[in-house]
């Protein structure tokens, strides 16, 4: 795991001062997904992918319609154990089981 800082666009200088510890978030333009990304050896500044608040509601009710609740929530604890199975999986191949 890197430690590392992200930072969108923020209102003014000190609260990019505070993020990142200079001013820049606060001048960056506005540009949805423009952001800074600062590790302690580098920082660089992206574009991310953005998605508003309406696609992701349109999405939602699209797959909420498609089935009922209950099998919406079955399905996302099935996704969550093959992540979690996943995770502990790359874990032992990369040694790292305590």
């Amino acid at each position: 795991m890197i430690p590392a800082t992200v930072a969108f666009r923020v209102r003014n200088h000190l609260n990019s001062q505070i993020l990142l510890e200079h001013g820049e978030a606060g001048d960056l333009p506005a540009i949805p997904g423009r952001g800074i990304v600062q590790t302690g050896l580098w920082e660089k500044t992206i574009q991310v992918p953005y998605v508003d608040k309406d696609h992701v509601k349109a999405v939602v009710g699209y797959i909420t319609k498609q089935m009922d609740y209950e099998t919406l929530i079955e399905r996302t604890e099935e996704l969550n154990e093959r992540e979690r199975v996943k995770w502990q999986q790359r874990k032992v191949g990369n040694r790292e089981v305590g």
